[in-house]
């Protein structure tokens, strides 16, 4: 999906569009380095603290 487009609820629960964990984590990091309003010296204090599934999405939590 491109970070443009709105999710659709097509599958919504079917676990389907369901994200691995590594996935969920690589595009949270991608959008981490493309946020403008984070320097790089607050990019680099970022540290991955968990991710958690809820029906529908997958949680990254950053800790800085």
């Amino acid at each position: 999906m491109d970070r443009d487009e709105e999710p659709s609820d097509a599958g919504a629960g079917s676990g389907a569009d369901v994200l691995a964990e590594d996935e969920a984590v690589e595009l949270a990091e991608a959008w981490v380095d493309e946020y403008d309003a984070l320097d790089d010296e607050a990019r680099d204090s970022l540290e991955l603290l968990t991710t958690r599934r809820s029906p529908g999405v997958t949680h990254v939590r950053f800790r800085q």
